[in-house]
């Protein structure tokens, strides 16, 4: 199997690391504004808010964890497909390639279907 894109892997970690570190400022922002402003001006809503925008990191990787505890006891993962591309084919036939056939191109997987494809026919 070939490596996964780390430019997209990349991507994914900096997209997510900005849209919680949002979270965070956007929090710590109501959380702020409740302190500073006066009573009779502020909402009651800022400091729901604020707590549940501060605690979204916390929600984000607690359940990141559990989906990768569960995905390991129960043996399934969800892939993007932009994250994990297989390049190559299998071939299946003399070495010189005159009767070789593709036994794999399944991009999303390493997994033989046991079935032969034509190549022949682009």
């Amino acid at each position: 199997m070939t490596e996964p894109d780390r430019d997209a892997s990349r991507l994914y970690i900096w997209t997510i690391a900005c849209i919680l570190f949002v979270f965070l400022v956007a929090g710590g922002g109501c959380l702020l504004a409740y302190i500073t402003v006066p009573e009779y001006q502020s909402s009651n809503l800022l400091p729901v808010l604020g707590l549940i925008f501060v605690c979204m990191p916390w929600i984000f990787w607690i359940l990141t964890v559990l989906y990768r505890l569960l995905s390991r006891a129960f043996g399934f993962r969800m892939v993007l497909d932009g994250l994990y591309v297989e390049n190559s084919a299998k071939v299946r036939g003399d070495d010189n390639g005159d009767d070789a056939e593709v036994v794999d191109v399944d991009v999303k997987s390493n997994k033989n279907d046991g079935e032969a494809k034509d190549i022949s026919n682009p």
